[in-house]
């Protein structure tokens, strides 16, 4: 397991020298995403609270664009390295290599530990959660409290119902992935349902099923009560299911019913639609809740009108989902891609004008980076000379990753039905819900952090194949 961390944490760090010129520029991934997370990180520190806001105007609703979990990380990692971009992206680089040890555990725990080395080695190499790990954003972190869910609840791939509090933990860790992405607010009740199918019928099994939905619930609910003290309504986690709808029939249909594909398309359109010029500046805010709700309504009137052509694009996006190869995660870059003196000449993002405005001079003056912008990429860069293997490895690997994980899915249905449904729960989950609306790679990386170990069979078959070949010639001569 440490081999397979060091060499995650290795791929992440080159993918941070790739990503080092454009951090907190306009160029950067995910900007403006960020910034709005970085905003939220900015008022727990200044003293708003971790989860309720004090003086909140209830036509004011960018506090539910988002979950809050992942500015309590950023507040946290802020206060551990201070506010430096380069130092927050380490730290975090450093706990998203966790992923693929996650998958190992996962791995070994279910299928031994042949498959887990290949899967974890996939889940370390492989770009589609690599590049993303080094983004300021939650979509690789969220994927730990999921894999460690599924390592409680490993018995049950073997038909044997879990303890209760093994069981009220797991859906705990599936509740604390919310706060981190809200498409993952059903997951909790699925794999219930999955634990409640999957073990044997003479086990206890309904039990568990409701210790896990408890636990899901209950670590969800003190967003939902925020959200209910705040604006006086039922509001789960987040109000964005309106405008990724929304967005997805636009992106599906060419915009062809009005719809809009882009945040602030939409932001625009409802400025003009409601009368309200302060529409245009965000999609969230004000009268957020009102606004998507209206969302909701209108795409599914849509999807009535047109059913038969939802469900075609439905099933198109299920199959992007799989397409590793047309993804957007880039390999590693080539050498000498990104050159010293650029890295050499790196500024400390996070203390200009913008974060001042921001943060204030005094919090900043506290929170000044504890570990330089060229300290932070000196791993990345000292690794450099393993780019031209890497790189071509990687590519192989994308291609590869689809058939290892079909071969793997058909290998395991036969001879261990149960195991494979339950590795399935989640990606069945993510492409049920994601395949309705807007998608990105970034939405569904836990489902495919479960798919890798499903990869991790047919090397192992492989491999097996070839020690008893070998053994059997030699017992031959």
């Amino acid at each position: 397991m440490t081999s397979v961390f060091l060499i995650a944490l290795a791929v992440r760090s080159l993918y941070a020298v790739d990503l080092a010129p454009a951090l907190e520029s306009q160029e950067q991934p995910g900007s403006r995403m960020m910034q709005r997370y970085d905003e939220g990180a900015a008022a727990i520190l200044r003293g708003d609270g971790l989860l309720f806001v004090s003086g909140v105007d209830p036509s004011d609703t960018g506090l539910l664009s988002r979950p809050p979990g992942y500015s309590i990380l950023l507040a946290a990692i802020y206060r551990l390295v201070g506010r430096g971009l380069f130092a927050a992206q380490l730290v975090q680089n450093a706990l998203n290599a966790l992923v693929p040890v996650v998958v190992f555990l996962v791995a070994d725990t279910l299928l031994g530990r042949r498959p887990a080395i290949g899967s974890g080695l996939l889940a370390a190499l492989l770009p589609h959660l690599a590049y993303y790990s080094a983004l300021l954003t939650p979509d690789v972190v969220c994927a730990i409290p999921v894999l460690v869910a599924l390592v409680l609840l490993v018995p049950v791939a073997r038909g044997r119902a879990v303890s209760l509090g093994r069981a009220l933990a797991a859906g705990a860790a599936l509740g604390l992935a919310v706060w981190l992405r809200p498409n993952l607010l059903l997951l909790g009740p699925t794999v219930a349902a999955a634990v409640a199918i999957l073990v044997r019928p003479q086990a206890r099994k309904w039990a568990p099923a409701a210790a896990l939905t408890a636990g899901a619930v209950l670590a969800v609910a003190p967003i939902t009560i925020r959200n209910l003290v705040l604006y006086r309504a039922f509001v789960p986690v987040s109000t964005n299911l309106g405008v990724v709808l929304w967005e997805g029939i636009g992106e599906a249909s060419g915009n062809a019913w009005g719809t809009r594909t882009d945040d602030i398309d939409v932001a625009a359109q409802e400025a003009e639609m409601y009368g309200d010029p302060r529409y245009g500046e965000w999609w969230a805010s004000p009268d957020g809740i009102r606004r998507d709700r209206d969302r909701v309504r209108r795409s599914l009137a849509v999807i009535a009108a047109h059913p038969a052509w939802f469900a075609g694009a439905a099933l198109r996006r299920a199959a992007r989902m799989m397409d590793y190869a047309g993804a957007d995660a880039p390999p590693v870059a080539a050498r000498a891609a990104v050159s010293h003196e650029a890295l050499e000449t790196l500024y400390e993002p996070g203390q200009g004008r913008s974060a001042t405005h921001l943060w204030g001079a005094e919090l900043l003056a506290r929170l000044r980076p504890r570990i330089t912008s060229r300290d932070a990429v000196r791993i990345g860069r000292l690794l450099g000379v393993l780019r031209p293997g890497l790189r071509p490895l990687q590519m192989a690997l994308t291609v590869a990753t689809l058939p290892l994980v079909l071969v793997g899915l058909a290998a395991l249905l036969v001879v261990a039905p149960r195991r494979a449904l339950f590795t399935l729960v989640v990606p069945l989950y993510q492409v049920a819900f994601q395949s309705i609306v807007h998608f990105e790679l970034r939405y569904v990386l836990p489902m495919h952090a479960c798919l890798l170990v499903l990869a991790g069979v047919a090397p192992a078959l492989i491999g097996g194949w070839i020690a008893e070949s070998v053994g059997r010639r030699r017992r031959i001569a």
